[in-house]
């Protein structure tokens, strides 16, 4: 999954923009919803790559993840804990929906007719 496409349902479900460089807690705390999200999502990405998204470096999005950690362990935020858990439910649907095989074939078969229509010909 895209990490532009978790950053956008981010910012829609909190009304912000976490790629601005406030320092507000709605604005701290959405960046580290994002970084969750965003590993929990495509644990494949490096720390570099998430922060780059977000014009952090990779040791803020290592301190975002360890307080993350915190606000589940200790159960700060009941509202973000929520929020994070409603979020992770949908993107999984929606990856799943979208890695589906389905689509997959479709995109194959779509490639595949020029070929076929190649081959098909008689050959002289």
């Amino acid at each position: 999954m895209e990490l532009s496409y978790i950053i956008n349902k981010v910012n829609e479900s909190l009304g912000i923009d976490i790629k601005n460089k406030k320092r507000p807690r709605e604005y701290a705390y959405g960046r580290f919803l994002f970084m969750r999200l965003a590993k929990d999502l495509n644990p494949h990405f490096t720390l570099s790559s998430i922060g780059k998204s977000i014009k952090k470096d990779h040791s803020t999005v290592l301190y975002g993840l360890q307080m993350f950690e915190n606000i589940l362990e200790f159960k700060q935020e009941p509202e973000l804990i929520n929020l994070y858990l409603e979020l992770l439910t949908e993107l999984k649907q929606e990856k799943t929906f979208i890695e589906s095989g389905f689509v997959r074939t479709e995109i194959i078969l779509k490639n595949l007719k020029p070929i076929q229509k190649y081959y098909e010909k008689p050959i002289s």
